[in-house]
C-alpha cells in the first residue's frame, strides 16, 4: 500500500515538473514574435514604434541554434518588458527583402540587431550569452552608429539577389539563373507587347488623318 502510494506521488510529481516545462517553453514561445516580409511593416507601425531586439535567423549549424536557444531566454525577462522591447525572430533566409532592409547577408546569419525610430544598431558581441543581448538591449547599443533602416524598393530587391547569387551554392546558383532568365524572357515580351500597341495605335492615328484629308 505505501508502495503504491509513493508511486502514485512520484508519478504525478513526474507530470507536474513536465507541465510545468511546457508552461514555461510556451509562454517564451508567445513573448517572441516572429515576422515576416508581409508582417514587418504593420507590426512595427502597430505597436506605436516601440523599440525591437530583433534575431536574424539562418541555417541549421551550432551558431544559429545558441543564437536562438539564448535569445528565448529573454523572453521572460521582465526588465526588457518594463522597457517596452519587443523580441522579433525573423527567417532572415526565407524573407529576402526583409533582409534586405535590415542590411543583412546570408554570410552575415545569425545575426542580432536593434531596431529603435527607424535606426538599426547591429551587436557584435556572443550570441550564444543572454546577459550580453540584454545588455546590448537596454543600454549598449548606444556605443554603435545607428544605420537608417531601408524602405522597400525593387531595386533593393534584385540587389539582394545579385549577393545572394555570389553566396549561393551551384545547385542554388542554377536555379537563380532559371529565374533570372525567365524574368528577362517575360520582360522581353512586356516590352515587345508594349511596342506592337504604341505601333497599331500610330497607324490606326496615321490611317485617320488621310481619311480626314
Amino acid at each position: 500500500m505505501a508502495l503504491q502510494t509513493g508511486m502514485r506521488l512520484l508519478i504525478l510529481s513526474l507530470i507536474i515538473i513536465i507541465l510545468s516545462f511546457v508552461s514555461v517553453a510556451l509562454g517564451r514561445a508567445d513573448n517572441i514574435i516572429n515576422l515576416t516580409d508581409k508582417t514587418f511593416d504593420n507590426v512595427k507601425d502597430a505597436f506605436g514604434h516601440r523599440p525591437m531586439l530583433i534575431l536574424a535567423q539562418g541555417g541549421g549549424h551550432r551558431r544559429s541554434n545558441d543564437a536562438t536557444e539564448s535569445f528565448g531566454e529573454l523572453s521572460d525577462d521582465q526588465i526588457l518588458r518594463e522597457n517596452g522591447i519587443m523580441l522579433v525572430t525573423i527567417d532572415a533566409k526565407n524573407n529576402r527583402m526583409l533582409r534586405a532592409r535590415l542590411g543583412i547577408n546570408t554570410s552575415d546569419l545569425p545575426s542580432l540587431l536593434y531596431l529603435y525610430n527607424n535606426h538599426l544598431y547591429r551587436y557584435q558581441g556572443d550570441l550564444s550569452s543572454s546577459s550580453h543581448m540584454r545588455s546590448y538591449a537596454l543600454k549598449g547599443y548606444e556605443n554603435n552608429i545607428p544605420e537608417k533602416l531601408m524602405s522597400a524598393s525593387l531595386w533593393l530587391y534584385l540587389n539582394t539577389i545579385y549577393l545572394d547569387f555570389l553566396y549561393y551554392n551551384n545547385a542554388d546558383r542554377l536555379n537563380l539563373c532559371a529565374l533570372l532568365l525567365l524574368s528577362v524572357v517575360v520582360g522581353m515580351i512586356a516590352m515587345f507587347a508594349f511596342a506592337v500597341t504604341v505601333v497599331s495605335i500610330s497607324s490606326e492615328e496615321g490611317d485617320e488623318k488621310k481619311k480626314t484629308l
